[in-house]
């Protein structure tokens, strides 16, 4: 009968098969100081479908949340370096995984049978995929690269991934939007098409946890009425026009530059679903 589950800080880990088979489990709210997770702590948890992970977790055992038919979305946050054999393995449902910049290797059986998934994007940082990590993912079409060609190919793939070379592979891309809406306040106002002059503005902050960070690519931020997502951040810098601010806004304008953090980028592309 246990349907809401929230730790409060204090709690460092959850030891193995805590709460597996808790069928009527539909929320789970990790605290930021549980560092460990144990094998199969929510197995079987059938209706768990709004999932908070720890922020200091980095990594997950075998089976964590195998089973979990209604999970739908994932957010693996910054500091993940690897996934547990099966940490997600028979979870139809789910449709969106984000994978941190932080991870290094996606292990054994991770998303077994995920057969909803249709899209993923695989960070530069990734070295190692490893065997069945993608295996039976019969409907995963789009998989997106923010390297080049030539680094993807560097990966160490092993086997039982079929799903990963009948995809299609869209290097220098970044990922499709986040299923959740940004939490991030503008700093920025939007510039005429002519290059503005940089204005005093905070430095940049990650969307994720609102700690200040070097921008880079795939970097997100509001900027006037939209919300942009920085494609490039060398010598040249570009961004593509993610969405609106608001689901109301009547009018929308796309410009010529926007500017962030006091430095100019140009919009060169339109996300898709913008």
């Amino acid at each position: 009968g246990l349907e809401n589950l929230e730790f409060s800080d204090g709690t460092t880990s959850i030891v193995e098969m805590s709460f597996t088979g808790c069928e009527d489990l539909k929320n789970v709210k990790l605290s930021d100081t549980i560092t460990g997770v144990g094998y199969s702590a929510f197995g079987g948890c059938k209706k768990l479908k709004n999932l908070k992970l720890s922020k200091n977790t980095k990594g997950y055992a075998w089976d964590t949340f195998a089973g979990c038919t209604s999970l739908e979305n994932v957010v693996l946050p910054e500091g993940v370096t690897s996934t547990g054999i099966g940490s997600f393995m028979d979870c139809p449902n789910l449709k969106y995984i984000k994978i941190p910049s932080s991870m290094k290797v996606i292990g054994t059986h991770t998303f077994v049978r995920c057969v909803g998934l249709e899209e993923v994007t695989i960070p530069q940082s990734v070295t190692a995929i490893a065997s069945g990590a993608f295996y039976a993912c019969r409907n995963l079409k789009d998989v997106y690269y923010p390297g080049t060609k030539e680094q993807w190919e560097k990966i160490d793939l092993y086997g039982d991934n079929k799903a990963l070379t009948t995809a299609t592979i869209h290097y220098g891309n970044l990922p499709p939007l986040d299923p959740e809406p940004s939490e991030q306040k503008p700093s920025e106002s939007e510039p005429a098409t002519s290059t503005p002059a940089a204005p005093s503005n905070p430095p940049a902050q990650n969307n994720q946890d609102n700690q200040t960070t070097a921008i880079k690519a795939g970097y997100t931020a509001k900027v006037g009425q939209a919300q942009y997502r920085v494609t490039a951040a060398g010598t040249v810098r570009t961004v593509e026009y993610q969405k609106a601010a608001t689901k109301t806004q009547k009018n929308v304008k796309i410009p010529a530059a926007v500017t962030i953090n006091g430095e100019v980028y140009k919009v060169t592309s339109i996300a898709k679903n913008a």
